[in-house]
């Protein structure tokens, strides 16, 4: 799963910097051009899909980090908890004597 989102993230990091690339591309012709007839590229369409690819991409980040802390806090825990168990369990009975 960790593996999955690393992928998808990385699909929206190159994603939003392809879009990027390919809008600057636009915006250079369209100047080469010197404005000559043609309507100029649409803003809201470039700034719309750039802010859904890096949109996706701090959610499948935000999503990755708290999968993969929650599942490393669940097995610290559980670790910690049974070493800790193991270890009382073993002492010999006159520890549990003169320790209150």
């Amino acid at each position: 799963m960790v593996l999955l989102f690393l992928v998808l993230s990385q699909v929206f990091l190159v994603g939003s910097n392809l879009w990027l690339k390919y809008w600057i591309n636009v915006n250079e012709r369209y100047k080469e051009q010197g404005e000559t007839g043609s309507p100029p590229p649409s803003l809201g369409v470039f700034l719309s899909v750039f802010a859904l690819l890096t949109l996706g991409y701090v959610l499948v980040v935000i999503v990755m980090m708290w999968i993969i802390y929650a599942v490393a806090r669940i097995r610290a825990s559980e670790y910690l908890h049974r070493v800790l168990i193991e270890r009382v369990l073993r002492l010999p009975a006159a520890f549990f004597d003169t320790t209150p």
